[in-house]
């Protein structure tokens, strides 16, 4: 092989291992970048069930508080006469 044949493939294989190294890269980072989309929107289709059932458990909480309330309202009445 002459030194003309020899720079022409070393040039050749560099830029395929430059070539493939940088899809490897790109694919790396595309992968990297949609991990969190797809988290974010799975996050948005649930995230109405989540708060109605935040929102049912908030509500039983108030009535049971509400409900302790009265209850100690009453007694601290009765305790009062």
């Amino acid at each position: 092989m002459s030194d003309a044949e020899w720079s022409i493939a070393n040039a050749a294989v560099k830029g395929v291992i430059s070539v493939v190294f940088l899809y490897i890269v790109f694919a790396v980072c595309r992968w990297i970048w949609r991990t969190p989309i797809r988290g974010a929107r799975a996050a948005q289709q649930h995230a109405p069930t989540a708060l109605e059932s935040t929102a049912k458990i908030a509500g039983k909480a108030t009535k049971e508080a509400s409900t302790l309330a009265r209850k100690l309202k009453k007694s601290f009445d009765e305790g009062r006469k």
